[in-house]
């Protein structure tokens, strides 16, 4: 054995402080999303307080206008949509309250067509105001699916939104959004793709999509927490969103440039049939 005292080595292995400080970064990254996590639950306690009130007092004044009007006054079905819609903000309010616990997730029977048909009936105004078609391709499902109204109603809103803002400065011929939907998994599950002919998402972006907080909106349009909070939504009923590769989309019928598949499982005879994972 040598008498020469032995040293500790200097040398590192290569990459290992290129390793280092990527892994500095995310961290950094990820104290920086705890960071805004904590500053939005402060957030979500003040809009809980603030929003319960007057959407209780528009949900009552909408119910005492419907009493007094007559089914077959024209203003009745628009006020109905004015209650409805303050149902969906209480039904908001209260996942906001669950904020940053597990939520619970109660399956219904929800019919995927009247779900549509009440986005359309919330997003009209805004969708010919700027040219915009919404539209099946082929009929519109007859199914059931295992969700909630509420908030699959809000996961669809969110994506016809999305699609009206990418196509929106396009030609006529592209401001169609089409709704994409059949049976898969043998009939286990049932998806509906809401393709538009934008821009389309740059490969740059991708993978971080449905990040919280990342949005490629400007601040007045954007918060980056639509696709965030829908995806959630769709994985607590125990289904998939996803936003289809370009290969993919182009595969679809009318091809496109952006397509967001849902996928949930059907519900029959009273109960959920599990979609293979």
């Amino acid at each position: 054995m040598s008498g020469a005292e032995s040293r500790p080595s200097t040398s590192h292995p290569a990459g290992s402080v290129s390793d280092q400080a990527k892994e500095i970064k995310r961290l950094l990254e990820v104290v920086s999303q705890l960071g805004k996590m904590a500053e939005l639950g402060k957030m979500t306690a003040t809009l809980v307080h603030e929003m319960n009130q007057p959407l209780m007092g528009i949900k009552s004044f909408a119910q005492i206008v419907m009493k007094r009007l007559s089914e077959t006054d024209p203003n009745h079905a628009k006020v109905k949509i004015i209650e409805e819609q303050a149902r969906v903000l209480e039904a908001m309010v209260t996942r906001l309250r669950m904020f940053s616990r597990q939520a619970s997730f109660d399956r219904q029977a929800v019919s995927v067509g009247q779900v549509i048909a009440s986005v359309y009936g919330i997003l009209q105004y805004q969708l010919n105001r700027r040219g915009v078609r919404l539209e099946w391709v082929g009929d519109p499902p007859d199914v059931l699916v295992a969700s909630d109204p509420q908030q699959l109603q809000q996961v669809f809103v969110n994506l016809v939104v999305n699609a009206r803002d990418a196509v929106e400065g396009c030609e006529e011929a592209r401001r169609t959004l089409r709704l994409v939907h059949g049976d898969v998994d043998d009939g286990r599950a049932y998806r509906v793709v809401v393709v538009d002919d934008g821009e389309g998402v740059p490969d740059t972006v991708r993978d971080r999509i449905f990040e919280l907080f990342f949005t490629t909106k400007d601040a007045e349009r954007g918060t980056g927490l639509g696709l965030s909070i829908s995806k959630e939504i769709v994985e607590g009923f125990g289904g998939t969103l996803r936003l289809l590769e370009r290969d993919a989309t182009a595969r679809l019928p009318g091809g496109g440039t952006t397509a967001f598949e849902v996928v949930l499982p059907v519900w029959r005879d009273s109960k959920v049939v599990s979609a293979a994972p």
